[in-house]
């Protein structure tokens, strides 16, 4: 009785390790790529958010008027 019961919490403890685990550090990854690419586009720059705003609104206009 206690043997495949112990198959089986080895069993489970690898799937948590593989999925779970694999889940959350697959997580933490997406949102360090995301933060540096967010860093790249955050300069400081006034000058680049203006062209940023400009070039965002010139596109919805003409999207709006299309």
């Amino acid at each position: 009785m206690v043997r495949p019961l112990f198959h089986a919490a080895d069993a489970l403890a690898a799937a948590d390790r593989s999925f779970v685990d694999g889940a959350v550090n697959g997580a933490g990854t997406v949102v360090s790529e995301a933060s540096r690419v967010g860093r790249r586009l955050q300069t400081g720059n006034v000058q680049h958010y203006a062209l940023g705003v400009l070039v965002g609104a010139l596109a919805l206009v003409l999207w709006v008027m299309r």
